[in-house]
């Protein structure tokens, strides 16, 4: 995601991999092309992890959303829309987020804990 976001001329391997300080394109060519990745594995590797930190398996998963402000017009899904925090219509962006809850305590599941 780093290397996607940041500001170069061309988004390819090899620039990508320059700003992400690799030596060459090689892993983040096999990650785009040779990788197996379904929304069902991503669900079992973050919830393994949860119930690794945790150290219990029982839980609720909780999916939320949340809007929050945000100035400009340079982040993607930002626009004049409800905003529950301030309870009115403004500038705002919502985020979809994943929650695990076990008696033990919570943890906030995300991509980028993989």
């Amino acid at each position: 995601m780093r290397g996607l976001l940041a500001e170069v001329e061309r988004k390819n391997c090899w620039q990508l991999a320059e700003i992400m300080k690799e030596n060459n394109p090689d892993t983040l060519q096999r990650l785009l092309y040779q990788a197996q990745c379904t929304a069902d594995l991503v669900c079992k590797i973050l919830r393994a992890k949860a119930v690794a930190r945790l150290g219990y398996a029982p839980e609720v998963e909780v999916i939320d959303e949340s809007a929050f402000v945000k100035r400009g017009d340079k982040s993607a899904g930002v626009g004049r829309q409800y905003c529950g925090h301030l309870g009115k219509i403004e500038n705002c962006q919502v985020g979809v987020f994943l929650g695990y809850i076990a008696p033990l305590g919570t943890h906030f599941l995300t991509a980028n804990y993989i």
